[in-house]
Order: C-alpha cells, then structure tokens, then sequence
C-alpha cells in the first residue's frame, strides 16, 4: 500500500484542525485518557 499522505499539509495544520478531521473518519480510534492504564506491552511469539 502505497502512502499517499500529504505531509507537508498535516504539519501546516493545528492540532484543532486535525482533530476535526480525523472526527470524521470511522476508522479512527482515539482512546480515552485512561485506556492506557489497563493496556499491556505484548511481545508477539517468535515464528
């Protein structure tokens, strides 16, 4: 998969912008603050 993503505009734009944007998509997942106080570091098992 090729990145098609335009840097150079992501870094123009505010933290507020961005936010706005990524609202929008479905696929985005934002965390809530204390997700990470559950989460867990997991070393995959060697093939």
């Amino acid at each position: 998969m090729d990145d098609t993503t335009d840097w150079a505009k992501v870094a123009a734009m505010t933290d507020a912008e961005i936010e706005h944007v990524v609202s929008g998509d479905p696929d985005t997942f934002i965390p809530a603050a204390n997700w990470f106080d559950k989460a867990q570091i997991v070393m995959p098992n060697p093939k």
